[in-house]
């Protein structure tokens, strides 16, 4: 099976959130994996980019953009904790920057406990 390369634009978006963050990049299986003291909290795959949240985070994103769904690396393969992010937010910049800032702020909270 051939893996695909992550998104260029979702890599660069992501990175441009974290601009003032210390956090690692590992590449496996045409996948970017993103931590922070060795808790991973976001990928991108393909064109798809999931995050690590927490459940007050996923409300209120619900709440504003509608259903969120988690991320499934393989059909009927959840990967727990983790969504999907839906392109109506990866479409608005400003939401998006706050969605993976919140991911990182969670696993970071999650890594120093």
């Amino acid at each position: 099976m051939a893996w695909k390369q992550a998104d260029e634009m979702l890599r660069s978006q992501l990175e441009a959130a974290l601009s003032d963050e210390d956090y690692e990049v590992q590449k496996m299986y045409g996948l970017h994996l993103y931590s922070v003291n060795e808790t991973i909290f976001a990928g991108i795959g393909e064109d798809t980019l999931f995050l690590r949240l927490d459940d007050d985070t996923v409300s209120q994103f619900e709440s504003e953009y509608g259903y969120i769904r988690t991320y499934e690396p393989e059909e009927g393969s959840v990967l727990a904790g983790f969504y999907k992010v839906p392109d109506n937010i990866i479409a608005r910049e400003p939401d998006l920057m706050r969605i993976i800032r919140a991911a990182y702020g969670y696993a970071a909270a999650d890594a120093d406990e």
